[in-house]
């Protein structure tokens, strides 16, 4: 059975759920991945090679949406990652993008983190 157990469109509202099924802890990296590949939020990442903390990645998974390429919305259930799966995720990430630089940026949540990083890679 993969990671994801189901994912559904919901034609009627244009917006993808993630279903899990399993506990969402055995869950929570999956589903970070999965996000972090559809997810418009880390195109940021991918352009500022900047990532950001434990506390302020916890609180966008936290928030349960994203956008995507398409227009839609990309929503799950919120969740964290433990430390052990944060730095999981990280070395997932570093070995997709390249070298990453974990930063806050004196920041504590993922709105205004991902805004100035969004301006600041669009600067570059």
């Amino acid at each position: 059975r993969p990671a994801l157990a189901v994912i559904r469109s919901l034609k009627t509202t244009n917006q993808w759920r993630f279903f899990d099924g399993e506990s969402s802890k055995r869950m929570s990296f999956a589903l970070a991945v999965t996000i972090a590949e559809k997810g418009m939020s880390f195109d940021i990442v991918r352009e500022s090679r900047l990532f950001p903390t434990m506390e302020i990645l916890n609180s966008f998974f936290e928030c349960g949406i994203d956008d995507v390429d398409s227009g839609i919305a990309l929503r799950w259930k919120p969740f964290s990652l433990t430390p052990v799966e944060y730095d999981q995720f990280l070395e997932t990430c570093q070995a997709s993008i390249g070298a990453l630089e974990v930063d806050a940026l004196g920041f504590e949540c993922f709105d205004d983190w991902f805004s100035v990083v969004a301006v600041r890679s669009k600067g570059n």
